[in-house]
């Protein structure tokens, strides 16, 4: 019976290692001092919790593909800290970075404008997008605090997915804060 015991820990041990090295649990998250660059964005508002915002990109992305648009890349732009307002009335925008401005009609209560070069950090993560926010936000926070940035606007992450590996980009919009471009 000992054995049976020991045997189904450590499966179980190395079934929970194994899923925390593919989402990438043991990955860095890489900060930096930049400006977002000028990216032209077609986006559907999306209300509610950030982590359901999938099904609103995978519409955006399905619509662009439909309309001929390149959607390589997605993004999920967040407006409000999920900590202090309530999940129903979270706010984020869900679409794609697109090369150029569509003419045609876009659907009820969707939107495109052009993201202009501001000042940002750079948070760049390897690993899932799902478990990103519990890796980089705290150390964004903690990066803020110990550089005297203060707080962040907005959130815009790019996330891709390039040979089944997961890439996202978070930039964190600074609040009144310029700084020179190397």
């Amino acid at each position: 019976m000992k054995i049976i015991i020991a045997f189904t820990v450590c499966a179980l041990l190395g079934f929970l290692a194994t899923v925390a090295i593919y989402l990438g649990a043991f990955k860095e998250v890489h900060i930096e001092k930049t400006y977002v660059p000028n990216l032209h964005l077609i986006y559907k508002l999306h209300t509610g919790a950030y982590h359901k915002i999938g099904k609103s990109i995978e519409e955006v992305e399905k619509w662009a593909k439909e309309k001929g648009l390149n959607c390589d890349i997605s993004f999920g732009e967040y407006f409000m800290d999920p900590k202090s307002v309530d999940e129903s009335l979270l706010r984020s925008h869900a679409g794609c970075v697109t090369k150029d401005t569509y003419e045609g009609e876009l659907p009820n209560e969707w939107n495109q404008r052009d993201l202009e070069e501001s000042p940002a950090l750079l948070a760049h993560f390897d690993g899932s997008p799902a478990i990103g926010p519990y890796k980089v936000y705290p150390k964004v926070n903690e990066y803020l605090k110990q550089q005297g940035l203060g707080e962040y606007q907005s959130v815009f992450e790019i996330y891709s997915l390039v040979n089944d590996h997961f890439s996202t980009q978070y930039y964190f919009l600074l609040k009144g804060y310029h700084y020179e471009k190397n």
